[in-house]
C-alpha cells in the first residue's frame, strides 16, 4: 500500500468517526430537549428548576464517567428515566460538547 493510499484510508476513517461523534452530540441534544428540558435549560430551551446543561458541563458532574454512572441509575430529584446505553452515550456526548475549552 502506498503512502497516498494509506493516507486516504486514514482520512476516511477519521471523517467517519467525526461524523459519528457529531451524530451522537445531535442525538444527545434532541434527547435533552425532549426529556430533560422541563427541569434543565438546554442550549435551545428549558427551565431553570435544575442546573443548566452548560453548568453541568463545566462542573465535576459533567465528567463523562460520572455522568454515565448517574444516568444509568438516576435518583431523586430526577424522574426514574429508563435510558438505553446508546441514549446515555448521546447525552454524555452532548454535555461534553458544552464543556468550556
Amino acid at each position: 500500500m502506498s503512502i497516498r493510499s494509506a493516507f486516504a484510508v486514514l482520512a476516511s476513517i477519521l471523517a467517519s468517526a467525526a461524523g459519528a461523534q457529531a451524530q451522537d452530540v445531535l442525538g444527545g441534544r434532541h434527547l435533552a430537549e425532549r426529556w430533560c428540558s422541563p427541569c434543565h435549560a438546554t442550549s435551545t430551551r428549558g427551565s431553570d428548576v435544575a442546573k443548566s446543561f452548560e453548568a453541568i458541563a463545566a462542573s465535576p458532574a459533567g465528567e463523562p464517567a460520572r455522568m454515565r454512572r448517574f444516568l444509568a441509575d438516576p435518583h431523586a430529584p430526577m424522574p426514574p428515566l429508563q435510558l438505553t446505553q446508546p441514549e446515555i452515550e448521546d447525552l454524555v456526548a452532548f454535555v461534553a460538547s458544552l464543556r468550556p475549552r
